[in-house]
């Protein structure tokens, strides 16, 4: 399941990682995040006014990649961006998206599963009046089927949820990023010139 968190944090140092996609590399309280996904909207706001301030943000993680999404960010005056869901995005999310992933379900199970099955249902049929066609067919289509339906229901679930969390964002626990996070390497050379820097000064 995705977790979801609030933090009072500063974000910067932003870098699209691909052209024309908003993952970013970023620094979060002075440690690297790899991949953080966020709406234009805010990026414009992190590279704007709101650059190097504090902020209270709405972390989820989908729980794969060490990846952190915006779902929401607050600044010092009390203004709020919170992730646009469209009616056509939640209506393609719940269900024409759970759909073709039970779909691909399905046919991934005949795929994958049809030679070792032919080859189980030809030696029981050598011993039995059935044909292999019916075995094969009883062993992968309910596979296919009952699993397509359980993949196409978590999905259309999970993404329930997520809208439901978004709807009520005072209701996410505090948290923060470290496991997200990592410590950024000084660049080589940075010790030389805090050193000269320090005996410029003494």
């Amino acid at each position: 399941m995705p977790k979801f968190f609030t933090s009072d944090c500063v974000i910067s140092n932003l870098s699209r990682i691909e052209p024309g996609k908003d993952v970013f590399k970023a620094t979060i309280d002075g440690r690297q995040i790899e991949r953080l996904v966020m709406e234009p909207e805010v990026h414009q706001y992190l590279t704007g006014v709101g650059k190097d301030t504090k902020n209270r943000v709405w972390f989820f993680a989908p729980g794969f990649k060490k990846a952190l999404i915006i779902g929401g960010i607050e600044n010092a005056a009390g203004e709020r961006q919170v992730i646009k869901s469209k009616l056509s995005h939640k209506l393609y999310n719940l269900t024409i998206r759970p759909a073709c992933a039970g779909f691909l379900f399905w046919f991934a199970s005949w795929l994958v599963l049809v030679i070792p099955v032919a080859l189980y249902a030809y030696n029981v049929a050598e011993k039995s009046w059935k044909g292999p066609g019916a075995t094969i067919y009883n062993i992968i289509n309910p596979i296919g089927i009952y699993g397509g339906i359980a993949v196409a229901i978590g999905l259309s679930f999970s993404a329930w949820h997520l809208y439901k969390k978004l709807a009520n964002l005072e209701a996410w626990q505090s948290g923060d990023t470290t496991a997200y996070t990592k410590v950024v390497k000084p660049a080589f050379g940075s010790g030389l010139a805090a050193k000269s820097r320090a005996e410029s000064i003494g």
